[in-house]
């Protein structure tokens, strides 16, 4: 329906229908920081593009989609922006209304009235360039010109006679847009070659009436490549120069290919070469695919790639990092609330005065950028800025408290390391090169590269009757989640899922009542040392796969500038490899002078030797490792003196320095029974972390102190599947808490996998148990029936099903004869003992 319906055609409607005032609380096209209402513009626009049709019935959601599709802006209005946004006149690009309304009437003008427009400007800006000249080099006046030279001229100064010359323009052309007050994204013409054709001796008598119909076809929406191809033709134009005079003249519809504009596209491999309109055509939409903004913000931004520092020392605009989360109890992440309402709200309103003068002060068209801080990395030693959301001010009350600001739409995260300091509530940013890095980024700059784990969920629970394939489903999901998508078949992903349990990238547990927190996370168990009984600590399942994963996190984190380290296990072979291959003690030196030697490595401590003689000491190698990454403090007393110089040793010889190129793994751990254990005992603390957000990089990662005083944190590439049983009594065990970290997939009977008459057995019979327990929760699985005889199927029913289904109705001997006989399965009771004996004899 909307086939034929181009960019030029909305851009039409836009300028013919004129912004609306519209309930807040909807979806607007959201132009020239205007609201327009979809569906109206679509009609209006389909009219032009189908001047002899009927207007289809068109919904707002339609019209919608086929303005993202185009490149335009929607958002949702709210009350406080649409009267604000209407009547606010911001600082960039005030040029392209403008040229907007101009460019059109060009075509209304004669080339004489073009060139006596064009005199008076040129008197403005204290100009010549209106001379012809023929092959014997007299000179006399030009006597003909197209639209296109006509816009050349006006871009030929800088921008301040540039701005002067368009004032000008909307006096003598009675222009209504207001005159511009910038030239963003506006290429500049050179001096010397402003005309879009040659002398009088070298052009064609044809040269500028193709330029007039190019432009008119440009204006039409009906631009073919023969007029494209006879343009670039013409001496004095080339590819550059068409380009940035068509986008000019339709600033949101063409993109300039030029110096400014071909390093921008280089960069983000998009193509920068054509020869042809088709290969324009496509050089467009790649860039609308990559990048949904105007095209006359992209211009600007690659000129400020090329020009940054220089343009940002003339800018007298202000920016400010500015946090948006509050403490818990008054409601933690505020950015959704800000983005939705359209302001920035000072958090500490009830602390007196605390940022409210700083607030005060903000002038109307700053920049603000929506952060939070951290730090991580080994020993948590790198600092870093998360950009969450860039926005302008468009009005301060002076309250200290509020600002009205209008938030870039499709933003997308980054972080930049070692820009951490920005902690304050709110900063002003006066570095240039921070300036440049924070609200001019580019996704190829150097900030930190955060890799992506899989789009599985992070923690998963199979839930289903027993039987119904969920511990068997794991392992394929399990092998997915490491290693991608892939087709293979079970047996193949069993033999990968072997090999990864053996790689320490799955493993698999299974839960019970007398599973802890000791077993799963961490805690002290009694040990034998030479006949004495102590307590050493130790580390469960979780700790040890959550630690290998958080360790390959960090290390593919590409920290450009930074140092890493390397894994703890490497360092500490490397420095102790005399030791552990020759008996060779290392020595150690200390800050005194003096050094102690290293002489024997046990499971879990280092010993040494004093430079006395006295050999009754040891180092923990889990106090060695935590101190080594800087999960924990260093000990107070007189062990700090030994384990400091060592630490700095290892931290020396693991130091790593500029960008790793360690791949990403995925990590999944299988709990099978997941619901058998006590799960806020297992868990404790650490439930919390289990959510997405509050892992390692998550915009609100949280870590917590183990009960060894080591911190902690989940990393985003550990994935938890679970296991459970619907029919278990032990279900109620999984409290809310847990249920709502988990995403729960249901695992039904699956009858495809079985043939008749083991299909419609089953079928029979879990329509009945539904039936008289009220619930899908007790059914019976596929997976009892799979490949079996009639003479496996009686044993099925005797040793299997009938045991469960006098499990699920408490022993009522009743009731199991009402299921079997409405599942029309042939059975014989004893009497005496009430055991039931199944009597199938068809084969399968």
């Amino acid at each position: 329906m909307f086939e034929n319906i181009t960019r030029d055609h909305i851009i039409k409607a836009l300028e013919k229908k004129g912004p609306m005032y519209l309930p807040a609380g909807e979806y607007f096209v959201y132009e020239r920081k205007k609201y327009y209402q979809p569906y109206n513009v679509v009609k209006l626009a389909y009219q032009y593009a189908n001047p002899d049709a009927q207007v289809p019935d068109i919904d707002s959601n339609q019209a919608l989609k086929l303005l993202k599709r185009l490149g335009f802006y929607t958002r949702k209005a709210t009350t406080q922006a649409t009267e604000l946004e209407q009547q606010t006149d911001t600082s960039s690009f005030t040029w392209v209304p403008f040229y907007q309304e101009m460019c059109p009437k060009l075509l209304q003008y004669t080339p004489s009235e073009l060139i006596g427009f064009i005199k008076q400007v040129l008197s403005v800006q204290n100009q010549v360039g209106l001379k012809d000249k023929d092959a014997e080099g007299n000179v006399f006046d030009l006597a003909d010109m197209d639209p296109y030279t006509f816009l050349s001229f006006l871009n030929k100064t800088g921008d301040a006679k540039r701005l002067a010359s368009l004032g000008l323009l909307k006096d003598i052309m009675n222009l209504t847009a207001p005159a511009p007050t910038d030239v963003r994204g506006l290429p500049s013409s050179q001096a010397q070659s402003v005309w879009m054709f040659g002398y009088s001796f070298i052009r064609k008598p044809e040269d500028i009436s193709q330029l007039r119909t190019l432009y008119k076809q440009v204006e039409d929406g009906g631009l073919s490549d023969s007029q494209f191809q006879r343009v670039l033709q013409i001496y004095k134009v080339g590819p550059a120069k068409l380009t940035e005079s068509m986008f000019c003249q339709k600033p949101t519809s063409y993109l300039p290919i030029n110096s400014q504009t071909k390093p921008w596209l280089k960069k983000r491999g998009l193509p920068f070469r054509y020869e042809t309109l088709v290969d324009y055509w496509k050089l467009l939409k790649a860039v609308r695919e990559h990048d949904s903004r105007h095209f006359y913000e992209i211009s600007w931004e690659a000129y400020l790639e090329n020009n940054t520092l220089k343009e940002l020392q003339k800018d007298q605009s202000k920016y400010y990092c500015v946090g948006v989360t509050f403490r818990p109890e008054h409601g933690g992440d505020q950015l959704p609330r800000f983005i939705e309402e359209g302001i920035w709200q000072n958090g500490y309103k009830d602390t007196q005065d605390r940022y409210k003068e700083i607030v005060k002060k903000i002038p109307v068209g700053s920049k603000l950028a929506a952060k939070s801080t951290f730090t991580q990395g080994p020993n948590r030693s790198i600092s870093v800025l998360k950009i969450r959301a860039i926005g302008e001010v468009v009005a301060n009350p002076g309250d200290g408290l509020f600002l009205d600001v209008i938030w870039d739409e499709d933003f997308e995260p980054f972080s930049i390391n070692g820009k951490g300091s920005y902690q304050a509530t709110v900063k002003e940013v006066t570095s240039l090169e921070d300036i440049q890095l924070i609200f001019f980024h580019q996704p190829d700059q150097p900030t930190e590269t955060m890799p992506e784990p899989s789009s599985h969920p992070k923690n998963i629970i199979l839930y289903g009757p027993p039987g119904t394939g969920k511990t068997y489903e794991t392992i394929d999901l399990a092998v997915e989640i490491v290693d991608g998508p892939n087709n293979n078949n079970h047996p193949t992903n069993k033999q990968r899922f072997d090999q990864l349990r053996k790689e320490s990238q799955i493993e698999f547990i299974t839960f019970h009542q007398n599973y802890t927190y000791e077993d799963f996370i961490t805690g002290l168990k009694p040990a034998t040392d030479g006949g004495e009984l102590k307590f050493e600590q130790r580390y469960g399942v979780f700790y040890r796969m959550a630690k290998l994963a958080r360790d390959n996190y960090n290390a593919t984190r590409v920290s450009k500038g930074n140092s890493t380290l390397k894994p703890f296990y490497e360092v500490i072979e490397d420095v102790l490899g005399p030791l552990i291959f020759s008996d060779t003690p290392v020595p150690v030196s200390m800050p005194s002078g003096k050094s102690y030697l290293l002489t024997e490595v046990t499971n879990n401590s280092i010993k040494f030797s004093k430079s006395n003689g006295n050999q009754d000491h040891s180092l923990s190698t889990a106090t060695l490792e935590g101190l080594y990454e800087g999960t924990i403090a260093f000990p107070t007393g007189g062990m700090r003196t030994y384990y400091k110089p060592l630490v700095e040793l290892l931290r020396t010889k693991g130091k790593v320095e500029g960008p790793t190129t360690t791949p990403l793994k995925n990590y999944v751990l299988v709990i099978d029974e997941i619901n058998r254990a006590n799960m806020s005992r297992v868990f404790g603390e650490l439930i919390t972390l289990l959510e997405d957000d509050k892992r390692l990089g998550g915009d609100n990662e949280l870590t917590v102190t183990l009960p060894s005083g080591e911190l902690f944190s989940v990393p985003p590439n550990m994935y938890l599947i679970g296991t459970m049983n619907t029919a278990d009594k032990s279900l109620a065990l999984l409290d809310i808490a847990l249920r709502r970290r988990f995403e729960f997939i249901v695992k039904n009977p699956n009858y495809t996998v079985l043939n008749d008459p083991a299909k419609s057995l089953l079928e029979q019979l879990n329509r009945s148990i539904i039936k008289h327990k009220k619930s899908a929760d007790f059914q019976i699985g596929h997976a009892y029936f799979i490949n079996k005889s009639a003479e496996q199927i009686n044993s099925v029913l005797d040793n299997r099903v009938i045991p469960l289904l006098l499990e699920y109705f408490n022993g009522r001997t009743d009731m199991v004869e009402k299921v079997l006989a409405e599942a029309q399965i042939p059975f014989h009771k004893d009497d005496l003992t009430l055991q039931f004996e199944a009597r199938y004899g068809a084969a399968v």
